[in-house]
């Protein structure tokens, strides 16, 4: 049994049955919370996963190797990886993993403005896309535009809910979503929520560094938290003398 296979088997045997965060929360009452009983009832691969819906002409038409070297410059060169890709783009200009990945390369070379512009017009021309919406959802998020960040996911933060079609998916997918629901639900002060979604990060991918992201934004937001309730603390005791 090969390794990716191992581990979707481990992945499925932990998520069968559990509850996501999105429906305990809803069951703790929230009033932004959709109603309704809602299970993790799909299965997550590490193994290259090819959607039939989502094919894509500008990707396929490149060797394994491109397709590689490609996906390493966007961090390690990102400014050749740029100009590879608008080149890419001219010819295949609705691709999403060539749009995506112009993306990360901008996001990369730290050029956030570029970044952004790039994945709105990803998403604005594929709006079901997922990688778009998480994109875009990210810098909703980093101008704490909670409404936004709301309306591009319809409220549906599961996969499931968002693919009803799909009962497989990506290990990238499944991450990526969990990592900006933890920030998601630090911001709008849900914090069982967030630790329900980054307990199942850690189960499923502890070294990922998705879920090291998550970590990171954990740790901080206890770390506020701590240091709030310990200046409230120390007001409290000074209001007293």
């Amino acid at each position: 049994m090969s390794r990716a296979e191992k581990q979707r088997r481990r992945i499925r045997r932990k998520a069968r049955g559990r509850q996501s965060p999105q429906n305990q929360w809803a069951l703790a009452g929230n009033e932004r919370a959709p109603r309704g009983i809602v299970f993790l009832n799909y299965d997550v691969t590490a193994e290259k996963l090819v959607v039939p819906a989502e094919a894509d002409p500008g990707l396929d038409r490149m060797s394994d190797d491109d397709h590689r070297t490609l996906y390493k410059q966007l961090i390690e060169d990102p400014p050749i990886a740029i100009e590879r890709l608008k080149s890419l783009l001219e010819d295949f200009p609705d691709s999403r993993t060539l749009r995506n990945w112009l993306s990360v390369a901008y996001s990369s070379a730290g050029d956030n403005g570029g970044a952004e512009r790039e994945a709105r017009v990803l998403y604005e021309r594929h709006p079901d896309y997922l990688f778009a919406k998480l994109t875009v959802a990210q810098f909703c998020l980093q101008r704490g535009d909670i409404a936004e960040f709301e309306a591009i996911f319809e409220k549906k933060f599961d996969l499931k809910l968002m693919y009803p079609e799909r009962d497989l998916f990506h290990i990238s997918e499944y991450l990526g979503l969990a990592r900006l629901m933890v920030e998601y639900y630090l911001r709008i002060k849900q914090h069982s929520a967030a630790q329900i979604s980054f307990n199942m990060m850690e189960e499923i991918a502890p070294d990922h560094p998705l879920t090291e992201q998550a970590r990171i934004v954990m740790v901080g937001s206890v770390l506020l938290r701590s240091i709030k309730g310990l200046a409230r603390d120390v007001l409290r005791k000074a209001t007293l003398r």
